[in-house]
């Protein structure tokens, strides 16, 4: 993965990653936390070191760049940090170190900055989100299996709540459920906290589980497994018991912007262009306005990565091989909300949804 890195780079240059999920895409390793500091990669334009603490040599040393040899493995000295480590690495003849601006802490940056100078920092930009904006055939094989997981853990939660609405299920006893039936599939954990939403919180397009019990009316569910670090991430919107004229008319014209959106999504297409499609047909039903988000956004080793929906000079054309998510929503605060979304790949003249439950009107009824 990073020889495309590593060849566009001057023998007086080279580039410390830091991200962790990008550390994951290059190296395929990860640690406990995506949020702590547990690996660095440093990379030359003739060598790559993975930079970890000894109580992670074991997982290091099992992942792909040191097991084929590709890189070096460099355990961290007693009482010497990472950047200490990365100014000890850089050989001599290194002038440029180009660094995730958008990762480094302000306090670690200016700490490297003093420990390499006189090496002058400069800013990777996104070149490797760039690299991981097109999945290969891996990758999409675990998005689809991580989608798949994620269906199954979506019937599994409407079953357990049919059988057990009569005494009552709250909203986070169901997403309890949810988090202890995904932690069963081998390789697998969450994509993000599942969002379980009754009534009018499914106005809310982020809502929080309460305590409160889930009653007949709207059920909103998103949820996602990760599979391999691969994120799977689908929405349904249920209606428990019979629903009304209303609803079914809001929720066909949802799943109607979905379907045309769908459609809309292909390569070389403008990603604001998708999210429009879905806009025209709200406006045409006077509901522009209880649309509150973008049409949908990549994702992969992040359940949100690019591409995002953009306006202005910066704009985001899907590719060949990338996989997003397509998700229309209308929210009526106060009363409730529909959110229907799918996983889809980009092809050249089309695009595959990755189909794994149904969303016609007679699969979201449950009774």
């Amino acid at each position: 993965m990073f020889s495309k890195l590593q060849k566009d780079l001057s023998e007086k240059s080279a580039i410390l990653i830091t991200n962790p999920y990008n550390i994951e895409y290059l190296a395929g390793v990860k640690g406990q936390s995506y949020k702590e500091r547990e690996y660095m990669l440093v990379i030359t334009s003739k060598s790559a070191f993975l930079i970890t603490a000894r109580m992670f040599k074991s997982e290091a040393k099992g992942s792909r760049i040191i097991s084929s040899g590709e890189a070096e493995l460099v355990l961290l000295k007693e009482r010497e940090g990472f950047f200490e480590t990365v100014k000890r690495l850089l050989p001599f003849e290194i002038k440029k170190l180009f660094v995730e601006e958008y990762d480094l802490r302000l306090l670690e940056y200016l700490h490297l900055k003093k420990l390499v100078f006189p090496v002058r920092i400069k800013h990777l930009k996104n070149k490797v989100l760039d690299l991981r904006v097109k999945k290969d055939l891996t990758e999409i094989k675990y998005l689809q299996k991580a989608q798949e997981l994620t269906a199954k853990v979506l019937k599994k939660a409407i079953e357990y709540l049919k059988a057990n609405f009569e005494k009552g299920v709250s909203e986070r006893e169901l997403a309890s459920f949810i988090v202890s039936e995904t932690l069963k599939f081998e390789d697998a954990t969450l994509s993000f906290e599942p969002i379980v939403a009754s009534g009018e919180g499914s106005a809310i397009p982020h809502y929080k589980p309460r305590d409160k019990k889930i009653e007949k009316g709207v059920l909103l569910i998103d949820l996602g497994v990760r599979y391999k670090g691969y994120c799977g991430d689908l929405t349904r919107t249920f209606y428990i018991g019979e629903p009304d004229r209303e609803f079914l008319e809001y929720y066909r014209l949802v799943n109607e912007a979905l379907d045309k959106a769908i459609d809309k999504a292909r390569s070389k297409v403008e990603f604001l262009d998708v999210h429009k499609t879905a806009v025209e047909i709200f406006e045409k039903k006077g509901v522009k306005d209880k649309f509150l988000h973008g049409i949908g956004h990549g994702v992969g080793l992040e359940i949100h990565e690019r591409p995002f929906v953009r306006g202005g000079k910066k704009k985001e054309i899907l590719e060949k091989n990338t996989v997003i998510t397509i998700e229309p929503g209308l929210y009526f605060e106060g009363k409730y909300g529909i959110r229907i979304e799918e996983m889809v790949w980009v092809k050249k003249n089309t695009s595959i949804v990755v189909k794994v439950m149904g969303r016609r009107v007679e699969n979201i009824i449950v009774k």
